[in-house]
């Protein structure tokens, strides 16, 4: 119902700041958790029902997932076989299978792998092909946070700085 709101807002011209009907009164753009500023939830307001939405931005959710792990391990030098194995079990995990349905949950968490395949990268290149990885890391822990779970992006930003800090150690020894 509250993304039917936002579409109907949207329809009408007007930006969706405010649901009156959710929580006796709402704030819509300003309240992360509904995650409107999140480019993919986007194609769930251009849906003519947004549950037909919701669902392709779930199956979006685990291609992002599953393409960015797969990413990660090659990185890390595994064969593509394990990496493949890897990308598949990461998708299809118990926390992306049981928060499925929560799709901003979700979105907040697939992120993950990306952010690392780009740390791996900036840590493995130098250069111009450094800086892009790192527009890629910048973009990843954005689209994690703007997706609308504080609590998912939050531990999604703590395990890349803690990654991050593995490779510059490994790096100074």
């Amino acid at each position: 119902p509250e993304l039917e709101h936002v579409q109907a807002e949207l329809t009408a011209g007007r930006l969706p700041q405010w649901n009156p009907y959710a929580r006796f009164g709402a704030a819509l753009l300003a309240t992360s958790v509904v995650g409107l500023l999140y480019p993919p939830h986007w194609l769930t307001l251009l849906a003519l029902d947004p549950a037909h939405g919701l669902a392709f931005t779930a199956y979006l959710a685990l291609v992002i997932a599953g393409v960015a792990m797969f990413g990660f391990l090659r990185a890390r030098h595994l064969s593509p076989m394990v990496a493949l194995f890897g990308a598949v079990a990461f998708a299809y995990s118990g926390s992306l299978s049981a928060n499925l349905h929560f799709y901003q949950r979700m979105h907040a968490l697939v992120w993950l792998p990306g952010a690392l395949w780009a740390l791996t990268r900036m840590h493995q290149r130098r250069g111009a092909a450094r800086w892009r990885a790192g527009v890629g890391l910048s973009l990843c822990l954005a689209m994690s946070w703007l997706a609308g779970f504080p609590a998912f992006a939050a531990p999604v930003t703590l395990v890349s700085a803690v990654y991050a800090l593995w490779l510059a150690l490994g790096h100074a020894r």
